[in-house]
């Protein structure tokens, strides 16, 4: 799962099953900049995902689920977060931080201590730099302007 808030009433939101191979994702849902509130499901961009209510129904959530998770990361000065698994089937949690438009600055906290060729792959400096034990930041460029963190020199 996958959601960052731009506003109260304006953000993206992916949710997938969980599957025995991590690097392929069947989403149940994905949207962006969608308002969580007034959801036209005419712009639910692909049929093959379920409705936006039947998600909700699935995941036990309200629309005061969007509100306490809003409010709980107002409270750590975070913007979103993501859930998931990484090729080794461990989990890997990624709360975003900030923006750097239209990139977005986020800390990837791993299950377990990462292992040396592990810290080699998530400290390439562009877009991860490796900070200890089980952290990395993460750096996602946007479509357009700076693509690695800003003090990264090409080699």
């Amino acid at each position: 799962m996958r959601i960052l808030f731009h506003s109260s009433n304006n953000i993206d939101l992916s949710v997938w099953k969980k599957n025995e191979n991590p690097t392929k994702r069947e989403y149940l849902f994905s949207q962006r900049e969608m308002n969580p509130f007034k959801f036209d499901e005419s712009k639910n961009n692909k049929n093959e995902y379920l409705a936006f209510e039947t998600l909700k129904e699935k995941l036990n959530w309200t629309n005061d689920t969007f509100k306490e998770i809003e409010e709980l990361l107002d409270k750590a000065n975070c913007i979103g977060f993501d859930l998931r698994l990484n090729r080794k089937n461990e989990q890997r949690f990624e709360i975003t931080y900030g923006y750097n438009y239209p990139g977005v600055y986020s800390y990837i906290l791993f299950e377990n201590n990462l292992l040396i060729n592990e810290i080699e792959e998530y400290n390439d400096g562009c877009y991860n730099v490796y900070a200890e034990k089980n952290v990395v930041f993460h750096y996602t460029g946007g479509a357009f302007g700076m693509q690695c963190f800003e003090d990264y020199k090409r080699k």
